[in-house]
């Protein structure tokens, strides 16, 4: 999957930033705003800010892993059906 697809996927669950943030930082840096309605989740999921060789990709990958994560704790909690990471809504 090449970037734009990914930070497609990751738009599909709430609003995903890509940057450099901060003014010496090197390394990109993914978080989204998620939110999944009717179930009152609302939570940030990011990547690490620690590595300054971090590149676009890995860090939206990074993003992605760790929402992949968070739904799946989701589901095991409350039986909804919220679509994997990667496949059509």
């Amino acid at each position: 999957m090449d970037l734009e697809s990914l930070l497609l996927q990751l738009a599909k669950y709430g609003q995903p930033r890509l940057g450099q943030y901060g003014t010496n930082s090197r390394g990109w840096h993914c978080s989204l705003d998620l939110f999944i309605p009717g179930e009152g989740v609302k939570m940030e999921v990011k990547s690490d800010h620690s590595s300054a060789d971090m590149t676009p990709m890995e860090a939206a990958t990074q993003c992605a892993e760790r929402l992949q994560g968070v739904l799946e704790g989701i589901k095991k909690q409350a039986p909804i059906e919220i679509p994997t990471l990667g496949t059509r809504r």
